[in-house]
């Protein structure tokens, strides 16, 4: 089985072209200009994906601890076990829960929602840095002109293009 994967990639090197496909942006088309953007649309959606996933895990967390503190009584706020702090940290804090959590009284149908949780807020996260990174775009150079001139059958007339 390795030596077929190691004669594999010695074919696929084979293969491979030795000089990258030309950026089409590296030569732009007349009457085009390329300028470096940032992705806003990922910044947004990842911003709204983060604060969806991350704000009820918050509330629960703070919820949550509110209770245990209640429940503690007479006990030290220090000396008070708080199961759901883990939470409060975003994308690392759901699989931290997990973790902290006794296998024996671990819920499948929790764990799945965790999972799911620390992936959609590492999403956003993840949404958001690549929006913040420019990125080369072509754009319509501004070629409008007016003119005046002669037209047939009518005087003058306005001509012009956008």
């Amino acid at each position: 089985m390795l030596r077929a994967l190691i004669v594999l990639a010695a074919l696929s090197y084979l293969f491979v072209p030795k000089v990258a496909a030309a950026d089409p942006l590296d030569a732009p088309t007349p009457g085009y200009h390329k300028e470096k953007r940032f992705e806003l649309e990922y910044v947004g959606t990842g911003f709204l994906l983060f604060a969806a996933t991350y704000t009820p895990t918050l509330a629960a967390a703070t919820i949550g601890s509110s209770e245990a503190v209640k429940d503690c009584g007479a006990l030290p706020r220090a000396t008070c076990p708080n199961t759901l702090a883990p939470l409060f940290v975003p994308v690392v804090g759901p699989f931290w829960m997990i973790g902290s959590v006794p296998r024996s009284r671990r819920d499948d149908a929790v764990v799945v929602a965790l999972v799911v949780d620390g992936m959609l807020q590492a999403s956003g996260l993840v949404m958001i840095g690549y929006g913040l990174i420019p990125h080369a775009v072509l754009m319509r150079n501004a070629t409008t002109s007016v003119a005046v001139g002669p037209m047939l059958g009518s005087g003058l007339g306005l001509t012009g293009t956008f």
